[in-house]
């Protein structure tokens, strides 16, 4: 057997082991990539090796890689079932701040990357890459470790991961110490039913209570499929000119839909009590 590099032993070794001292800086994702073989197959990377990684990512190795490439590195590794713990090593190995972070994970955050599973389990989207990577992503919001913008930038991100991280963003800074769930059924899909899956795994990470996690299971499960009895051309039939209140009014009809259990003509009432409080104009 041929085997210049010593490679057959490093297999048998379970260790991942660079050839020389610039591998990292003659192709910089070789630290994604290695990372990721790490975790994907269970190895180590060795001492020697790791203190190459170590200099190179401190010495801003993964800053002369475009954000395509590293996009392309790191992306499969995020869809997998191993991105928390990548992202987890990443963080040991001082590389995280190449992915867009303005800073190391915190201990909150943390915790957070542990329960990515946990919360596709829950929301029932396990099997999604793209719920993976997303969950796994939008930990790096909590706490502002890093921009929903920078981390698309850097990582050269998809247009639906990017808008799932901006929902990320946007509901975490409306409730940065996690979801307060609204009792009413109908009262709490008025509250989320603006966020996409971002949002919701968001804040989900960023909850602690059991409580609110139920919540925000609910929705995701069962109040997000629900829709009004009635639609818009119903409230244009009346005489009202169409407008953005119209939607007002049907969101108005859903909520009075799933706290109070109203049929059509009650859900078609309240909407015109809405319309009429808005003052419109009849033709």
């Amino acid at each position: 057997t041929v085997d210049p590099t010593g490679g057959l032993e490093d297999i048998e070794q379970r260790r991942i082991r660079a050839l020389h001292s610039a591998s990292f800086w003659d192709d910089a994702t070789r630290i994604v990539r290695g990372i990721g073989f790490e975790q994907r197959l269970g190895f180590r990377i060795e001492p020697e090796t790791e203190s190459w990684l170590r200099r190179a990512t401190r010495g801003g190795a993964l800053r002369t890689v475009s954000s395509e490439r590293l996009g392309e590195a790191l992306l499969p590794l995020l869809e997998n079932g191993i991105g928390p713990s990548v992202l987890r090593r990443a963080h040991e190995l001082g590389a995280v701040k190449a992915l867009g972070a303005q800073r190391l994970f915190t201990k909150t955050t943390l915790r957070a990357l542990a329960r990515v599973p946990g919360s596709l389990t829950a929301l029932g989207e396990a099997s999604c890459p793209t719920c993976r990577a997303v969950a796994c992503l939008a930990t790096m919001l909590l706490q502002q470790i890093a921009g929903a913008e920078v981390i698309v930038e850097r990582l050269h991100l998809t247009r639906q991961i990017g808008r799932e991280l901006r929902s990320a963003e946007r509901f975490i800074s409306l409730y940065p110490k996690g979801l307060r769930p609204a009792r009413r059924p109908g009262d709490l899909w008025y509250q989320l039913h603006e966020a996409s899956f971002g949002g919701i795994v968001g804040l989900w990470l960023a909850s602690e209570d059991v409580e609110a996690k139920q919540a925000l299971q609910r929705y995701w499960l069962e109040l997000r499929h629900e829709k009004p009895d009635i639609a818009a051309g119903d409230l244009a039939v009346s005489g009202h000119r169409a407008g953005p209140h119209f939607g007002a009014a049907l969101r108005g009809a859903m909520r009075a839909k799933l706290n109070d259990g109203l049929g059509r003509e009650g859900q078609l009432a309240v909407a015109m009590g809405l319309l009429a409080e808005a003052d419109q104009p009849y033709k």
